[in-house]
């Protein structure tokens, strides 16, 4: 994967917690960018070294240079959630979301358990970018949006906002991966963000950040700036990875 045509930033804040619990690696394995980001639950035990264990673990998949299958990540993600079970230190029970994603020159997957999310933005040459595909948090809110009683921009304000259904250090894991994807030809942005991150920014202000910007860097800086000319103050620990990338076919 050559540098002339992908650009990463990643940036991790503690908002006004005692502690950031979230982690995130990015990797370059050959041909392979392989990216996770993982919010621990502060509540629920050790949340640090939670998601320390679902980054460590995660980000092996793909090391060996080839896109990884949807069996080969669901079963890193069923691994590593047997990993922070046997870590386990209280009754609590540690826990962690985590958010995985594998580019292959112009294929990807990506895979997700919890409420951290990935986002694809796609801008064909000569046009504008456009929100291609999202995560589905696996919380109380995303069952609202199913039920009809609210819609995903109401997410962040509602109730059950930070009640998970899923995460990694559950007695059973769940995680929903995303498979074969083309890459069509253009330039394709990925946003991989903690909860902390993504209630504070729309997805409409994501997109339009990402038309400004030149690089990854400066995405994630102009969100981050978007948010506190906006005066939405990160309280929570809130981290991103900013992935751009130009597609030749």
């Amino acid at each position: 994967m050559g540098n002339e045509t992908v650009s990463v930033f990643s940036y991790s804040d503690i908002g006004t917690r005692e502690e950031n619990q979230d982690s995130l690696s990015v990797q370059i394995y050959g041909k392979n960018l392989v990216a996770v980001l993982a919010d621990g639950l502060g509540g629920e035990g050790d949340g640090r070294e939670a998601s320390e264990l679902a980054v460590s673990n995660l980000i092996l998949c793909g090391q060996d240079g080839t896109l990884p299958d949807a069996d080969q990540v669901r079963a890193d993600f069923f691994y590593t959630n047997e990993e922070i079970c046997r870590h386990h230190k209280s009754t609590a029970h540690m826990k962690s979301t985590a958010v995985y994603l594998c580019i292959h020159e112009s294929s990807a997957i990506w895979g997700h358990t919890g409420d951290s999310r990935l986002y694809h933005f796609y801008k064909p040459w000569g046009g504008k970018y456009e929100l291609e595909h999202y995560t589905l948090d696996h919380s109380i809110s995303q069952l609202a949006v199913y039920l009809g009683e609210i819609t995903r921009e109401e997410i962040p304000g509602h109730d059950g906002r930070s009640r998970l259904i899923h995460a990694l250090g559950c007695e059973e894991a769940f995680c929903r991966i995303e498979d074969n994807v083309v890459l069509k030809a253009g330039m394709h942005g990925f946003l991989l963000c903690s909860d902390g991150f993504w209630e504070n920014i729309s997805e409409t202000d994501m997109c339009i950040q990402l038309q400004n910007a030149e690089d990854a860097k400066e995405w994630v800086e102009n969100m981050c700036q978007d948010m506190r000319e906006k005066d939405r103050v990160c309280q929570d620990n809130n981290s991103a990875i900013g992935i751009l990338m130009e597609v030749q076919q």
